[in-house]
């Protein structure tokens, strides 16, 4: 979580409001201007079994986006695991339904 992002939810929950901590090494996110960005962080728990890059292309799938995604830059990302998304690829602008 960004730190800003942190301070933010601070200011909106109070003592006994109970929340959820997800656990996701790997994050796939398309913008509503089409760029497509993946970050990927060290499994430091090793909780979620399979490889980045196969939780990217699942991801990538599941989200219809696999043939937008440039898979060598990808690759990269994986191969980093840098904590920083990186843009890997864009479509068109998201559309409102």
């Amino acid at each position: 979580m960004h730190p800003d992002d942190a301070g933010d939810l601070f200011r909106q929950v109070k003592v006994g409001d109970s929340g959820e901590i997800i656990y996701e090494p790997v994050l796939l996110a398309r913008l509503p201007d089409g760029r497509i960005f993946l970050e990927v962080h060290h499994d430091v728990y090793k909780k979620k079994g399979t490889g980045a890059i196969e939780t990217t292309r699942a991801l990538a799938d599941s989200s219809k986006l696999t043939e937008a995604i440039d898979w060598s830059q990808a690759t990269g990302v994986v191969k980093d695991q840098d904590g920083i998304a990186h843009q890997v690829g864009s479509v068109g602008p998201a559309t409102a339904k």
